[in-house]
């Protein structure tokens, strides 16, 4: 193997896990030098999530046998005809089964922010009682969602902790105003890096997430996200799935 000349199979085998240690450290000095061999991995795997998260994997694995099978079967002298048969294929079924099989068609024309969001995102209305209690009557108004006495209040202080930016952040995103919840979800969080805590760190990287979502801001959402995801303690994990990962790398593609 060169860094001019891959196969698609091999890359699938690469993904699974197939691969010899040496086949495998091939594989990845030639990743180092060849950009459409790396985006042709990144392919095989986008469409390999999308086979999981939509049930077609057997599907899949079917035509990747078959293929092997017919490899097999042909003899030396055609090895050159039937790689080119199995790249094309490969490439061909990743690409059907990202936008047919996977996903389909109308899911992809029909994925937005703002249907990933409204599925997702549920007015804040756990205790906001943790960390200082000095804001007392911005508290209560919150509580009676009363969201502009919220920010009218949080306008006026000649300065902020963390629970006064996280109600405001959370009445800002409840009146759909979502550059300055962004902001203020950002102040709790440098608040809590810059005092050594963690005062509603959990919640306000879900809703900083959700606020970026809505703001069509989809890189910096998908990175939330995938803590979130990746982290099975943190409080929203179960709010994140594969789906709606899935869903949210589509709106990068479109974007």
């Amino acid at each position: 193997m060169n860094n001019n000349f891959y196969d698609s199979d091999v890359l699938v085998k690469y993904i699974d896990n197939e691969l010899s240690v040496e086949e495998k450290q091939q594989v990845e000095d030639a990743l180092k030098h060849n950009v459409d061999m790396q985006n042709e991995l990144k392919n095989l795997r986008l469409a390999k999530d999308a086979i999981k998260v939509y049930g077609v994997k057997e599907k899949v694995a079917t035509l990747h046998k078959e293929m092997m099978t017919e490899m097999a079967n042909n003899t030396t002298a055609k090895k050159g005809i039937v790689r080119s048969i199995i790249r094309s294929g490969m490439k061909i079924a990743a690409s059907l089964f990202i936008v047919v099989a996977g996903i389909g068609v109308y899911q992809y024309a029909t994925v937005s922010a703002d249907k990933l969001f409204d599925a997702s995102y549920q007015p804040y209305t756990a205790g906001v009682s943790r960390g200082a209690t000095d804001t007392e009557a911005m508290e209560k108004s919150f509580q009676e969602k009363n969201y502009a006495d919220v920010l009218n209040q949080f306008k006026g202080l000649s300065s902020s902790n963390q629970k006064q930016n996280f109600i405001a952040a959370q009445s800002y995103l409840a009146t759909k105003d979502y550059t300055n919840a962004i902001v203020c979800f950002k102040k709790v969080a440098a608040l809590n890096a810059l005092e050594n805590k963690n005062t509603f760190k959990d919640d306000t990287e879900y809703y900083l997430a959700l606020s970026y979502l809505k703001n069509n801001e989809f890189e910096l959402a998908n990175t939330l996200f995938q803590n979130i995801y990746a982290n099975s303690n943190h409080l929203y994990n179960d709010k994140v799935s594969k789906k709606f990962m899935w869903r949210l790398k589509l709106l990068e593609w479109k974007k």
